[in-house]
């Protein structure tokens, strides 16, 4: 039974929900830094600084033809005024990644004050590129993990996701035989919500989550 609703998940995957895993962008990377023109996110890794730049998408052809005529990071900061977030890697408690985002996930000190930030890239081969340069500057005495979910753990969300979408059609359904008016828009919303959650459950019960992190013992 279960292989055969692999096989009609991976059929359904074929058509609808293929992930691509992306290639290191020409234009769109160096040797230490990165441009994410899709979520408005610079990053360069400056000695052991990690300096990360959010700039307002209206600012996404100047960053880029800044960046592909080789301006330094600082002047592209200061030529559209993005938010810059600097990250001492040395300081660095928490950098995890998840095989099929292309994110990461970082918690640092900054004395007693604990920092956290998402790091966006433009593609999962970019952020790989990014982790390996990174990973080599972190603190020696992190832990280096690398767990595989189960495709239960993996599809969880996205299952409630499915499930709740069902209650709120299911919903729909009594509404309609009761004469109210409110039919029409829970069918929306259930459907939307499938729509949304169901690609991701079945995604992730063909490919189920790899979660890569360096971390201390008490980093979550």
């Amino acid at each position: 039974m279960i292989p055969a609703m692999l096989f009609l998940f991976k059929f359904i995957a074929f058509f609808y929900i293929r992930e691509p895993k992306g290639t290191l962008p020409a234009g769109f990377y160096t040797d230490n830094s990165w441009l994410d023109i899709e979520d408005n996110c610079l990053a360069e890794i400056d000695n052991n600084t990690l300096r990360v730049a959010k700039f307002d998408k209206k600012k996404v052809d100047k960053v880029q033809a800044l960046y592909q005529s080789n301006t330094a990071f600082s002047e592209i900061v200061s030529a559209v005024k993005a938010e810059e977030t600097l990250i001492p890697l040395t300081k660095v408690t928490l950098l995890e990644s998840k095989h099929y985002k292309d994110e990461i996930s970082l918690e640092w000190l900054d004395g007693e004050t604990e920092h956290d930030i998402r790091v966006q890239f433009l593609s999962v081969a970019a952020k790989e590129h990014a982790m390996a340069r990174i990973s080599n500057l972190l603190p020696g005495a992190l832990v280096h993990r690398i767990t595989p979910k189960t495709r239960v753990q993996s599809a969880l969300a996205g299952a409630i996701g499915v499930i709740i979408g069902t209650l709120v059609i299911a919903a729909a359904i009594l509404y309609q035989f009761s004469g109210k008016n409110l039919d029409i828009v829970l069918f929306a919303l259930g459907g939307l919500i499938i729509y949304f959650a169901l690609p991701s459950m079945i995604a992730r019960l063909i490919d189920p989550t790899v979660v890569t992190s360096w971390s201390t013992e008490t980093a979550s």
